[in-house]
């Protein structure tokens, strides 16, 4: 069975761009545009010979309790229930809401993963 990486973040930080870089595809909208991605969207990759399948998940606002990012928020949880890895993705250029300063920036090892 293959392993699950599951893109999580909040809107429009890049998880559909990488989505489309780990499948080696364009199967995922792009677009400068928050809440494009809804539901979630599964594709295959590999690395080297291990293939793997990812999927990439709406925009994530836990706090939100009702309309549509409630129900992205929903479908992003259910993701990460089937998931064998989470990749947080955050936009480093962008300073999070709360903090003038950017987010810490944690890289990960697609290997270490898969």
């Amino acid at each position: 069975m293959k392993p699950t990486l599951v893109l999580v973040g909040r809107p429009n930080v890049g998880k559909s761009t990488l989505f489309n870089r780990l499948t080696r595809s364009r199967d995922a909208i792009v677009a400068d545009l928050p809440g494009l991605t809804r539901d979630r969207h599964y594709g295959h990759g590999k690395l080297g010979r291990k293939p793997y399948l990812v999927v990439d998940t709406g925009g994530f606002e836990p706090l939100v309790k009702d309309g549509i990012l409630h129900e992205m928020a929903r479908q992003t949880e259910q993701a990460i229930a089937e998931a064998d890895a989470v990749i947080f993705v955050v936009d480093a250029a962008r300073p999070n809401r709360r903090s003038p300063r950017p987010m810490p920036l944690f890289s990960w090892s697609m290997r270490a993963a898969v």
